[in-house]
């Protein structure tokens, strides 16, 4: 009886020990498909999140998990892509440093071709909507400011939720209205049916689809980038949303700045702080720059700027990149993934600095 009874005990143990064995390993898979599970909800929630909304209801990605400037650009996001981790401050070819928070930053001498103060700038970064700067050079080089437009079904690839000129199809505007709706409010509308434009234009085929001439631009848009030494950027859409794959850098950002200021047309139109604008269709709208350094009734207001465009998005954070005129030579300063406000402050902080030399 004993015997049978320390049987039943040693058969119970072993039963115990293999069932806690199975929970554990259970326990460790369960873990794993928790993981598996937050990873995807984080990934769903970033999704929806990336669908921009005005300024006055997001903050920067630095500070929270959004960023917009009332310019909406972004997609899926790919996490190999992300940039580094940025310094503390920037420096100046002098040995200064300063206070700049923003990822990566540049005060640019366009006219001489020197970088003044750096910060990361060969950091890969996302454009947001100063990736316009491009669409609008490569839409000047091809096609004559005073040529009438009608607006198509390229309209049908603007991403939801975009910042808008508010055109619509059947509209006709001018080439140089359609670059001011682009640069001015950040309409991603505009950038669109700029691209499809010119993109007919430079295949010398008007029976391209909306999707292939937008191809046809955006490979433009790389072509001039390589021509220019822009070694490190790589552009996949017009408008500048959130694509891991556009990615570009400070120091890139300034040679595009710099050839995009030689071109005084376009530089009248950066300038703009409010327009009303009367289609040729007849439709009237008002447009309101990003770019709060151009605003006299702004704390960020910069009476020497002269553009040039704001970019925010998901993935870029916030950036701004500004021109000046100084003692007869033309700078550039690139902001790029800064704070909702700190890309105002990273900007005057190199502007003042900007203002010591002679």
């Amino acid at each position: 009886m004993r015997v049978k009874h320390l049987t039943l005990l040693i058969l119970s143990s072993i039963f115990l020990l293999t069932a806690c064995g199975n929970d554990s390993q259970l326990y460790t898979t369960s873990n794993e498909s928790e993981e598996t599970l937050s990873s995807a909800s984080s990934l769903t929630e970033e999704s929806a999140s990336e669908q921009q909304t005005p300024e006055s209801e997001r903050s920067s990605k630095n500070n929270s998990n959004s960023s917009s400037d009332s310019e909406k650009e972004s997609s899926s996001k790919d996490s190999s892509s992300e940039a580094p981790t940025a310094a503390t401050a920037a420096t100046t070819t002098d040995g200064q440093t300063l206070p700049v928070e923003a990822q990566s930053a540049i005060l640019y001498n366009c006219t001489d071709g020197i970088i003044l103060a750096s910060k990361n700038e060969k950091n890969l970064v996302y454009p947001g909507s100063t990736a316009k700067l491009m669409t609008a050079l490569i839409a000047i080089e091809h096609v004559p400011l005073d040529t009438i437009v009608t607006v198509g079904d390229e309209l049908d690839l603007v991403k939801p939720h975009s910042s808008l000129a508010y055109i619509q199809k059947g509209h006709q505007l001018t080439m140089q209205m359609l670059l001011e709706g682009s640069l001015i409010p950040s309409g991603n509308d505009a950038s669109y049916t700029i691209a499809a434009t010119v993109g007919r234009v430079i295949a010398e085929d008007d029976t391209l689809s909306a999707e292939e001439a937008v191809d046809t631009f955006v490979q433009a848009m790389n072509d001039k980038a390589q021509e220019l030494g822009m070694r490190h950027s790589t552009f996949t859409t017009p408008d500048g949303f959130d694509d891991s794959k556009q990615l570009v850098t400070a120091s890139d950002m300034a040679i595009l700045s710099a050839e995009f200021m030689k071109h005084s047309e376009l530089l009248e139109m950066t300038r703009i702080h409010r327009m009303d604008a009367t289609f040729v269709s007849g439709e009237t709208v008002t447009w309101t720059n990003t770019n709060h350094l151009l605003d006299p009734e702004n704390e960020y207001y910069i009476s020497d700027c002269i553009g040039l465009k704001t970019g925010s998005s998901e993935y870029s954070g916030y950036c701004i990149i500004s021109g000046y005129e100084h003692n007869g030579k033309q700078y550039a300063i690139i902001v790029m993934n800064g704070a909702r406000d700190g890309r105002w402050n990273d900007t005057h902080i190199l502007y003042d600095y900007m203002k010591t030399l002679s």
